[in-house]
């Protein structure tokens, strides 16, 4: 038995024996303690005393308690969670402890069946078909013991995900949000299945509902500006991609996806700058200094010497890409420096 089964033992022994003193002598609860402090734990015969015990008293929550223990440990599970249901009922002032190791066993059982899941997805071969099968099993031992949680279709999914059965996946992961609407993680692989299959309206509402959890999910904001982008809608776009360059200022493309949604979207252009100003501080290269060209060329902005100044610098990393001495060419176009032009059309004739 291991250390973990013997204290839960011990603590389930002295609750009954506290029982014992309050109530008088219990023979069948006795007996099943008897049975229980063997090595190994004698589980079908306490469950025998256990079981006659409440034919003579049949609301005796403390019967319940010691039997959800045993038919879990000889793995009844569907018998192990009535049980467990039976004892709450009867014992309504140790609710909270019984459901608490109720969890506990749901927790154990989880585990269980995860590291399985794990195996599975690393196996190759033949072994890959023995722990799905292993896999199976112990997700099916989730959902005898406790049914209606959400971790029992999450790990329906993933199974179902390795497989192949995209569908599968998607209605395990529907059900589990039913279960638990807060189940993030559930709504961000509906998101993500949403928005590869073009269903943007069905993606950005998977991804708000994510956000009204937790707001500060750097990731399911810019998933969500993409999701508007994606439609061309950049003004809704914008917002999204704000909050997620707040919430984590070191993350460039968060700070780039902002500065695209703001050119894209048109109204106030010249509003890109900071961004892309952030951008470049932490990382040079030559097509977000471009960006910062063409959008400082804009009719609405007109800044030309800082788009002279942007494609100068795109022409100095790549000194041969035609397309950005043309584009500095244009800049000082719009400014009016004539000599500037002339200089380079001929540079451009030459590089053609």
């Amino acid at each position: 038995m291991s250390k973990r089964s013997t204290r839960l033992m011990l603590a389930l022994a002295l609750a009954a024996m506290l029982g014992l003193f309050a109530t008088g002598c219990d023979q069948f609860m006795s007996s099943a303690l008897i049975y229980l402090s063997q090595d190994p734990p004698a589980y079908d015969k306490a469950i025998e005393q256990l079981k006659e015990g409440l034919t003579v008293v049949p609301e005796n929550g403390n019967y319940f308690r010691l039997l959800a223990y045993c038919y879990f440990h000889t793995e009844q599970f569907k018998d192990s969670r009535a049980a467990y249901d039976n004892a709450i009922k009867f014992l309504p002032d140790k609710k909270d402890s019984l459901v608490q190791a109720r969890d506990d066993h749901y927790d154990e059982l989880y585990r269980r069946a995860a590291a399985f899941a794990n195996r599975y997805a690393a196996a190759t071969g033949d072994s890959s078909q023995v722990y799905l099968e292993k896999a199976s099993k112990a997700m099916g031992n989730l959902f005898d013991f406790m049914p209606e949680r959400d971790g029992n279709y999450m790990m329906r999914a993933f199974l179902a995900q390795r497989q192949g059965r995209a569908e599968e996946a998607n209605s395990a992961y529907l059900k589990a949000v039913e279960l638990n609407p807060k189940n993030t993680a559930a709504l961000s692989f509906l998101g993500v299945g949403a928005y590869n299959a073009g269903k943007f309206d069905d993606a950005a509402g998977f991804y708000r509902r994510i956000i009204a959890v937790n707001p500060a999910d750097t990731i399911t904001h810019t998933r969500l500006g993409m999701t508007y982008f994606a439609q061309n809608k950049f003004g809704e776009s914008i917002e999204p991609f704000r909050m997620a360059a707040t919430l984590d200022p070191t993350n460039r493309s968060s700070l780039l996806y902002l500065a695209t949604a703001i050119i894209n979207e048109g109204k106030n252009v010249a509003a890109a700058f900071d961004p892309l100003d952030k951008a470049l501080k932490m990382q040079e290269d030559d097509e977000t200094w471009k960006m910062m060209g063409v959008a400082a060329m804009r009719e609405s902005v007109k800044d030309y010497n800082r788009a002279i100044s942007a494609f100068k610098r795109t022409t100095e990393l790549k000194p041969d890409a035609r397309e950005y001495w043309a584009y500095l060419r244009d800049a000082y176009f719009l400014k009016g420096d004539k000599a500037k032009v002339k200089e380079l059309d001929a540079k451009l004739k030459k590089m053609k």
